[in-house]
């Protein structure tokens, strides 16, 4: 939509695992002092903050802006839902509790793309995007909500 070409594209999708290197190493730092429920809310918010940012993408520079901010996405959510499936497992199934989560990511990438595709080639590139992000805030709400249930 942006009219960049295929190789800015590409290159404009790295700079998020740029991003992530440093990152990872914030948010593991953050799941230790903070919680890792904690952390994963805050990576269902700011996953909905992308997809609505993604609609307001005009020119490279909120591109390069918005895929870094996908580094803040991954980061917090890879750490947080791992440390997460560590600490629901038993002992003998940690392993196993941290192969299912890689398994859901893999996934997630053959599934989400063509999905995603058609519903941008039927409701549009900003559309599907901002109706990615009001879905994100409505499971990020109402995690908060269990979350909060279940430590009462």
């Amino acid at each position: 939509e942006l009219k960049l070409g295929e190789a800015r594209a590409t290159a404009i999708l790295s700079t998020a695992s740029w991003a992530e290197i440093p990152l990872l190493l914030l948010f593991g730092f953050l799941v230790d002092r903070m919680g890792s429920w904690t952390i994963f809310n805050f990576s269902l918010l700011a996953s909905a903050i992308y997809m609505m940012a993604n609609v307001f993408v005009s020119n490279i520079i909120t591109a390069v802006i918005v895929m870094v901010f996908y580094g803040v996405v991954w980061a917090s959510f890879s750490s947080s839902s791992s440390a997460i499936a560590v600490e629901l497992s038993n002992e003998d199934e940690k392993g196993t509790a941290l192969g299912m989560i890689n398994a859901n990511f893999s996934l997630a990438n053959i599934v989400g793309p063509p999905l995603f595709g058609y519903i941008v080639k039927r409701l549009g590139y900003r559309v599907c995007f901002a109706s990615m992000a009001v879905m994100l805030t409505s499971v990020a709400i109402t995690t908060t909500i269990a979350i909060k249930q279940r430590i009462k």
